[in-house]
């Protein structure tokens, strides 16, 4: 995005240079140019060098690094209990209060990935709790939503309100009822267009807060939801959607396994199994993907 703002910026000033000489003329419209491309230059130039040094470091058991102009990173992953990551930007959540938000960046879904995986913050909430809360936050989301929809159908109401009160006349047409339609008009349009603003900030802010709940809630059901009898391992992947269950015959040592999927309803429904295996050691489980919860049912 930055290089091509410069580009533009540069095309800007080159076009705007080229007509001023070949017309001879270096008007107001000539400074005009040359000023808006030199701000498209300076503004890409500090896109480009926003993020250009960023790094981050994954590794023994904290993530350290540096971000935008002056932010740095230097966290034990024990301390982080969620991260978002959405197209270029990598979210990290420590509280519901505190974050950390590194834009520009062009691996974000892998890197979320990997701190997601070794996360290890406990979930003190109980379930139930964080899924009404998850609940009452993306119902007033959606509130805010519809409130912003009937605002910008308002804004075209008020324009077809004021020409069938004017009768659709010309501004030089207007006699002092239809300038006090038409003034009206305007305040009301403001009005609507500041509170379209603000109900769009408020529904915006709570995506990130949503998704840090909903994210609470699937892990709080995986590990407070019993398995079943006869579970000998669990295992749940790093964005608690999916939950692997090992059940073992009482009688002797044959295993099968179950892959359950949460549901959006918060509920597990099974969605695969496994055929029967000798024993643990003949199952194939990739544990870099599925992380072992079994601790969290003994």
């Amino acid at each position: 995005v930055g290089s091509i703002t410069v580009i533009i910026g540069s095309l800007c000033i080159g076009v705007t240079l080229l007509f001023g000489f070949l017309r001879d003329a270096f008007s107001e419209l000539f400074v005009a140019g040359i000023v808006m491309g030199i701000g498209l230059c300076l503004e890409g130039l500090i896109l480009i060098f926003f993020n250009r040094y960023a790094e981050l470091l994954v590794e023994g058991g904290r993530i350290t690094g540096r971000f935008h102009w002056f932010g740095k990173l230097d966290l034990a992953l024990s301390e982080i209990s969620f991260v978002r990551a959405e197209r270029n930007t990598l979210t990290i959540y420590l509280n519901e209060k505190e974050r950390y938000t590194v834009m520009g960046l062009s691996n974000a879904y892998a890197v979320a990935a990997v701190i997601r995986a070794q996360i290890k913050a406990e979930v003190r909430e109980k379930a139930q709790a964080l899924i009404e809360r998850y609940q009452r936050l993306r119902k007033a989301q959606k509130k805010e939503t519809y409130a912003v929809f009937a605002l910008v159908a308002l804004m075209f109401i008020l324009v077809f309100v004021t020409v069938f009160l004017t009768d659709a006349k010309d501004l030089d047409e207007f006699v002092r009822f239809d300038w006090i339609c038409f003034y009206a008009m305007c305040v009301s349009e403001l009005v609507v267009i500041v509170l379209g603003f603000v109900f769009a900030l408020k529904c915006g802010k709570k995506t990130v807060p949503i998704a840090h709940l909903q994210f609470m809630a699937r892990k709080a059901v995986t590990l407070q939801t019993p398995p079943g009898e006869n579970a000998v391992r669990v295992y749940a992947e790093p964005d608690y959607c999916y939950r692997l269950v090992v059940f073992g015959h009482p009688d002797d040592h044959e295993v099968f396994f179950v892959v359950q999927a949460l549901t959006p309803e918060f509920r597990f429904v099974w969605v695969n199994s496994s055929d029967v295996y000798e024993s643990l050691d003949a199952l194939d489980i990739d544990h870099d993907f599925w992380q072992d919860i079994t601790d969290h049912f003994q």
